[in-house]
């Protein structure tokens, strides 16, 4: 309920351009986006002077929302990215307003599994290397080495297995909250059925342009030549980019679908046994 309340009232904060609100429930997100706006997006003018503003005065916040709030106040549509919101809320959010569209974007279950304990930020392969980390420096002060390697031949095997046991263990809290997830989609979607649009991430790497389409028709706006452009530059093969959080990546196609030969075949097996009636009622296939 606490999570549903939040949410709520951030979508309210981008829906008013409340000051009020914002300062009071939403300054720290506002806080920490800005070191992920820096080298990922191109900037506005205005948003740039928010920016340099918010830097400038860390410490007070509420001294620079007013210049979000005018970037806000005179825009035409408001976009909230929304990653922990459970659907059923979108129940409550049209409730309130049915203008609201919604896009529910899914990813097949065991590529979100593959991508959470392979990202080197993932608790997975932080604590993993802290314990190979240690169990080399013991090793090597048992030996009386004075220098001890940083990786060793079972180190990734290691890590691999321990990896591999976390997705499954995880697999059984994140298939469940999907299935509750696509009945309530299914619900909104038979009540509202001009408010919500479903997506699929697999589809914006195959085939940016077309999704975009999509998303744009569901909106009732024209495409941007711009964000075509963006999407195009971003999207497209073959090229090298930097960062592994980053949102442009070499071969997106390929990276949305790498968790099938990621995998170990003994743990899909019981990743599957855990998000089968997820992955039928996203549209997926089983392995």
């Amino acid at each position: 309920m606490r999570q549903e309340m939040g949410v709520l009232c951030i979508i309210s904060s981008f829906q008013s351009c409340s000051n009020q609100i914002t300062r009071n429930t939403c300054y720290r997100l506002l806080h920490k986006t800005v070191g992920f706006w820096e080298g990922v997006v191109k900037r506005s003018e205005a948003e740039d002077r928010y920016v340099a503003c918010l830097e400038s005065a860390k410490s007070q916040i509420a001294v620079c929302l007013p210049r979000l709030e005018d970037i806000c106040t005179t825009a035409k549509l408001h976009v909230a990215k929304l990653v922990r919101m459970r659907m059923h809320t979108a129940q409550h959010l049209l409730r309130r307003d049915p203008h609201i569209k919604l896009v529910h974007l899914l990813r097949d279950p065991r590529g979100i599994l593959n991508s959470r304990h392979t990202s080197p930020l993932s608790n997975t392969n932080k604590n993993r290397l802290k314990e190979v980390f240690v169990a080399n420096r013991e090793n090597a002060t048992a030996n009386n080495n004075r220098a001890f390697p940083r990786h060793n031949a079972s180190t990734a095997p290691a890590i691999t297995r321990h990896r591999e046991v976390a997705m499954i263990e995880d697999a059984k809290v994140l298939c469940p909250t999907i299935v509750r997830d696509m009945q309530a989609s299914r619900y909104v979607q038979q009540q509202h059925p001009q408010s919500i649009l479903t997506l699929k991430y697999e589809d914006i790497a195959v085939d940016p342009v077309a999704t975009i389409d999509r998303l744009y028709s569901f909106l009732q706006l024209d495409v941007p030549s711009l964000v075509k452009q963006w999407f195009n530059s971003t999207m497209r093969q073959g090229e090298s980019r930097s960062g592994g959080s980053s949102t442009q990546k070499k071969d997106p196609a390929g990276i949305a679908t790498k968790w099938r030969t990621a995998i170990g075949k003994d743990s899909m097996e019981e990743i599957n046994r855990s998000c089968a009636e997820a992955v039928a009622m996203s549209g997926y296939t089983e392995l």
